[in-house]
C-alpha cells in the first residue's frame, strides 16, 4: 500500500525519535597519511589528486578486504575498525603569490543505525565493500536542490561564539563560504545506506548503492537496493582559520575545485570482525554517539594504538604541502570554478613513481621499539639535541655524528644518544604503542611517547651515510625523474613506520637460513611479544637475515613479523607461541618478495635443529630489543651533558621524561585544536587582550589578561584534564599559553612540564584534584614563573566567564531535514 505524505511524514519522525541516540562517533580521528592514491577509483596506480586518509595503516594503491584486516593498527580508536575513511585535500591559495599549503586536518566519523518507516533491519558493511559519495567534477553543473546525492554534500562555518546566529550568510550551505570561519570549516558527506545486496563495487563506485526514498539521510530502501546498512556520515574539519581569507579561490581542494561543490568521500570496508559492528548496531541504542556508551566497542579502544598508528605502505615521490607551500597542484588539477574554459593543465610531469612512506635511516642504524625512560633520570646522557624538524633519521644521523650507538627519539623533538642506558633504564620494549608522540618533522612518524623513547640502534656508529629510495614505477606509467626523498629531515615527503608488505599467493622457494636452522611454521605474537630475547627491524629483512642474527646473538628460535620485524628467543613467553594456519603468515619479506616474513601479531618461525630451549629470567640482560653495547664502549669526552629544561640546576639525566601531547583525540576535540604544525609560542595573529596584573604564591607578578587568575596546582591525568586546545613552545610563559587560551574563548587555562599550555571549560578525564605547590616545580622556559610538573597543571581561570555553547559529541546541526527544523 502507499502511505499518505502526511502518515509518511509523521512515520518518518517517529522512526528518526526512535533512533536518535543509536549512533557514535569516532571523534577527533586524525590523518594516516596524506598522499595522491585512491585504490577505489585508481587502484593501482597514482591517483588523480591528493587524498587525506584515515584509518587502517594497510592503506596502498590496492584494496583487498583481506589484506586490509591485517593492518597493524587504524587511527580510529576501536582498533577492530581498519577500514579507511578519506577525502580530498583542502589548500590555502595565496593569490599574490600562487603557492599552495595544505591545511591540518581532522575527522569525525560517525556511524548511525536508522531505519525507515518500514522498521527495516540495519545491517553492518559486508567484507570487500567499497563506495563513493559526492562527485569531483560537480562544480562544473548546477546544483540540484531535490537531489540527495548533491544534498549529501554541504559546509558549516564554525563560530562557537555563535556571531552570527540567524544570518543566512553563515547557514548550512553545498558550496564554500564567502568569508572566513573563525573556528574553521566543517565539510560534511554523507554516504547513500541502501545496498543491491549483490556488488561489493560497480564500474562508478556508486550504482551498487543508493539513498533512501525519502531523504538522504534516513527513510525505507528502495527496491532496487533492499539492503539497508548502517549509515556513514564524515565530518572534516579543515583549519582554514589559521590562515588569512581572500575572496574567491582562497579554497582550493586537491582536485582544483575552487567552489567546493567538488568534495567527495571514499569509504573501504575493513572492519576485522563485522560481527562486532553488526552487535555494536543491535545493542546500543542509547550511545548518543560515544563510543564509550556502546560496551561492543568500548571493550576494543584503544587511544594509544590510535595515536601511535604509522602508515605502513606506499607514497607517491612528491611533496603534497604539509612541509611547506608547493606552486602547483600534484597530478593535472588547473584551479578552476567550473565556469568558462578549463585552464591548461600547469604540471607536465611524468607520473611520478613510489617510494616506502617509512624512508631509510642512516646506513648501519635499525629501529628497535619502544622503551620506557630511566627510573631515577633520563635513560640516554651523552648528548641531546632538539629540532622542530625531528625525525627518527635525524635523531640517529645526530647520535652517529656524535659516536653513539643508541638514539632515541622522544616528545616529538627530542633526540638523546648514548652507548649504554642509564639510571635504571633497560633495554625491555614495551608496547609499541606507548611511544605516541609524532615527531615535530613528520607527523606521520612516532618520535616516542610519555616517559618513552623510540629507540635506534648501531653497532659501529661514526660512518653513517645518507640513504635514497628508488621509486617504483606505478603500473603503466613511466618514472619521473624527480629527486626522491632523503632522511634529511623535514625533506621527507612522508615518514611513517615500516614499508607495507604484500600478500603473495605464489609458492616461494625454500628460503636460505644458516646451516642447523630449519623452519617450524606460524606461531602467535601478541604487544608483550612471544620472542624477547632481542629485535631488529629493517626495510631490507630476510629470513636469512633474521635467523643469523639470532644465531649470532646466541638465540635457538627467530621469528619474522610484519615484513621487516625480527625477534629472537630460546622459549615462548608472554602467553604467545600458538600454531596458527600457515595462511595467517602471509606477508612478504621487506628485502625478498619471494619469502614470506609473518604477519600481524604472527611469527614465521625458525629453529636451531636440536636446541633446548629454556625461559628467559625477566631481567635486562635478556629482556627484548637488548641494544646495549659492551660497557668498554666509552661515550666521547667531549660531548658535554645538556643541561635540564627546567630552571633547576639538575643534570638533564634526573629531569623525568616530557609528558604526551597528543592526547587532543579524546572524546571530541575542538575542531580548532592546534595541530603540530603550530608554531611554538602563541601565533602572532593573536592579540592578547587587555591585561592584568595578578600575583601566586609560586609565580611573581605576571600580566595576564583581564579578569584571569591563578587557580593552583591540580592534577593531569593521560587523557588530558583541559582536552579542547594545546600548543608546546620552547618559549612557553604563563602569559603566552593564558592569552592562547582567552583568545579561543576558553575560560581555563593550564601549564605543564615547562613548555605545554592546555585549554578548556572544565576538568575532564578524571583529573583536577588539588596537588601541593610542589608538584608543580617546573618552571617556564624562558620568564622563571611555574609551568606546571609532570602531569600537574599550573591552572588559570577567568572569573565570570559565559559557558559559550560549543560542539560537544551531538552533532546538533546533523540529521535535519534541509529546510526542517533541527531534530536534536
Amino acid at each position: 500500500m502507499r502511505f499518505s505524505s502526511t502518515l509518511r511524514a509523521s512515520l518518518a519522525l517517529s522512526s528518526f525519535v526512535a533512533f536518535a541516540d543509536s549512533y557514535w562517533i569516532f571523534g577527533g580521528t586524525q590523518p594516516l597519511v596524506t598522499t595522491r592514491l585512491d585504490p577505489v577509483v585508481d587502484p593501482n596506480g597514482v591517483g588523480g589528486h591528493v587524498h587525506v586518509i584515515a584509518g587502517g595503516s594497510n592503506f596502498g594503491p590496492t584494496y583487498d578486504y583481506d589484506t586490509q584486516i591485517q593492518s597493524k593498527c587504524s587511527t580510529i580508536t576501536v582498533q577492530k575498525d581498519l577500514s579507511n575513511y578519506w577525502a580530498p585535500q583542502l589548500y590555502y591559495h595565496d593569490q599574490t603569490s600562487g603557492e599552495l599549503t595544505a591545511m591540518p586536518t581532522s575527522f569525525n566519523i560517525y556511524y548511525l543505525p536508522r531505519a525507515g518507516p518500514a522498521n527495516e533491519s540495519i545491517m553492518a558493511f559486508p567484507a570487500g565493500l567499497r563506495m563513493l559519495a559526492g562527485n569531483t567534477t560537480e562544480h562544473t553543473v548546477d546544483y540540484n536542490a531535490s537531489s540527495f546525492a548533491d544534498q549529501a554534500i554541504s559546509y558549516m562555518c564554525l563560530d562557537y561564539n555563535n556571531d552570527h546566529t540567524g544570518d543566512p550568510d553563515w547557514a548550512e550551505r553545498p558550496d564554500f563560504f564567502d568569508h572566513t570561519c573563525p573556528d574553521g570549516l566543517r565539510a560534511q558527506i554523507f554516504f547513500p545506506s541502501c545496498w543491491d545486496g549483490v556488488n561489493l563495487d560497480s564500474a562508478d563506485h556508486k550504482s551498487h548503492m543508493a539513498y533512501p526514498i525519502q531523504n538522504y539521510n534516513s527513510g525505507d530502501c528502495p527496491d532496487s537496493h533492499p539492503v539497508h546498512l548502517v549509515s556513514l556520515f564524515y565530518e572534516m574539519f579543515v583549519s582554514v582559520d589559521q590562515f588569512p581569507y581572500n575572496g574567491a579561490g582562497t579554497w582550493v581542494y586537491a582536485n582544483g575545485d575552487t567552489t567546493g561543490r567538488g568534495l567527495h568521500g571514499d569509504f573501504i570496508n575493513g572492519w576485522a570482525d563485522i560481527s562486532l559492528l553488526q552487535d555494536a548496531i543491535d545493542n546500543c541504542g542509547d550511545a548518543n554517539g560515544q563510543v564509550s556508551a556502546c560496551p561492543p566497542l568500548q571493550a576494543v579502544v584503544d587511544q594509544n594504538a590510535a595515536s601511535a598508528c604509522e602508515y605502513t605502505g606506499l607514497i607517491v615521490n612528491e611533496e603534497v604541502g604539509l612541509n611547506g607551500p608547493i606552486s602547483v597542484l600534484p597530478g593535472c588539477n588547473p584551479l578552476w570554478d567550473g565556469t568558462g574554459a578549463q585552464p591548461a593543465c600547469p604540471n607536465t610531469d611524468a607520473t611520478p613513481g613510489f617510494i616506502n612512506a617509512a624512508g631509510p635511516l642512516p646506513t648501519g642504524w635499525n629501529d628497535v621499539g619502544c622503551i620506557a625512560e630511566g627510573t631515577n633520570g633520563r635513560a640516554l646522557t651523552g648528548a641531546s639535541t632538539t629540532s622542530p624538524n625531528m625525525t627518527r633519521a635525524l635523531c640517529a644521523e645526530f647520535c652517529d655524528s656524535k659516536g653513539f650507538s643508541i638514539a632515541g627519539a622522544e616528545f616529538s623533538d627530542e633526540c638523546y644518544c648514548d652507548n649504554t642506558f642509564q639510571n635504571g633504564a633497560s633495554n625491555t620494549t614495551v608496547t609499541w604503542s606507548e611511544c605516541s608522540n609524532k615527531c615535530a618533522g613528520n607527523s606521520l612518524q612516532d618520535c616516542g611517547g610519555p616517559l618513552r623513547l623510540s629507540i635506534m640502534f648501531n653497532p659501529t656508529p661514526g660512518h653513517a651515510s645518507i640513504v635514497s629510495q628508488t621509486p617504483i614505477v606505478p603500473s603503466g606509467a613511466p618514472a619521473t625523474s624527480a629527486p626522491v626523498a632523503s632522511v634529511s629531515g623535514a625533506s621527507m615527503v612522508v615518514s611513517s613506520a615500516a614499508a607495507a608488505p604484500t600478500a603473495s599467493n605464489v609458492a616461494a622457494p625454500a628460503p636460505q637460513v644458516p646451516s642447523g636452522w630449519s623452519a617450524a611454521g606460524c606461531v602467535s605474537d601478541n604487544g608483550a611479544r612471544t620472542l624477547n630475547g632481542f629485535s631488529l627491524a629493517t626495510d631490507t629483512m630476510t629470513p636469512g637475515i633474521c635467523v643469523s642474527t639470532c644465531a649470532s646473538k646466541g638465540f635457538s628460535m627467530a621469528g619474522i613479523e610484519y615484513g621487516r620485524e625480527c625477534y629472537c628467543g630460546d622459549s615462548f613467553v608472554n602467553g604467545g607461541g600458538s600454531s596458527l594456519a600457515a595462511s595467517t603468515c602471509s606477508m612478504a619479506c621487506s628485502g625478498d618478495s619471494s619469502s614470506t616474513c609473518g604477519g600481524s601479531w604472527a611469527l614465521s618461525l625458525y629453529k636451531e635443529s636440536g636446541s633446548i630451549s629454556a625461559a628467559l629470567p625477566n631481567s635486562a640482560s635478556s629482556s627484548a630489543s637488548s641494544v646495549a653495547v659492551p660497557s668498554s664502549v666509552p661515550a666521547p669526552s667531549s660531548v658535554a651533558v645538556p643541561s635540564a629544561p627546567a630552571a633547576s640546576s639538575v643534570a638533564i639525566s634526573s629531569v623525568p621524561a616530557a609528558s604526551p601531547t597528543s592526547a587532543l583525540l579524546v572524546a571530541v576535540p575542538s575542531p580548532s585544536a592546534v595541530p603540530s604544525s603550530v608554531p611554538a609560542s602563541v601565533p602572532s595573529s593573536v592579540a592578547a587582550p587587555a591585561a592584568s596584573s595578578t600575583a601566586t604564591a609560586s609565580n611573581s607578578t605576571i600580566d595576564l589578561p583581564a579578569g584571569w587568575s591563578a587557580a593552583g596546582c591540580v592534577s593531569d591525568t593521560l587523557q588530558r584534564t583541559l582536552n579542547h586546545d594545546a600548543f608546546t613552545g620552547t618559549t612557553m610563559t604563563v602569559a603566552s599559553c593564558v592569552s592562547w587560551c582567552d583568545s579561543r574563548g576558553w575560560s581555563m587555562a593550564g601549564l605543564e612540564y615547562s613548555r605545554e599550555c592546555y585549554c578548556g571549560d572544565s576538568f575532564v578525564n578524571g583529573g583536577g584534584d588539588p596537588l601541593p605547590d610542589s608538584a608543580c616545580d617546573m618552571t617556564c622556559p624562558t620568564d622563571g614563573n611555574s609551568c606546571g610538573g609532570p602531569l600537574a597543571l599550573n591552572v588559570y581561570t577567568k572569573a565570570g566567564a559565559s559557558q559559550a555553547a560549543r560542539r560537544s559529541l551531538k552533532a546538533r546541526h546533523f540529521g535535519r531535514r534541509h529546510g526542517s527544523g533541527n531534530f536534536f
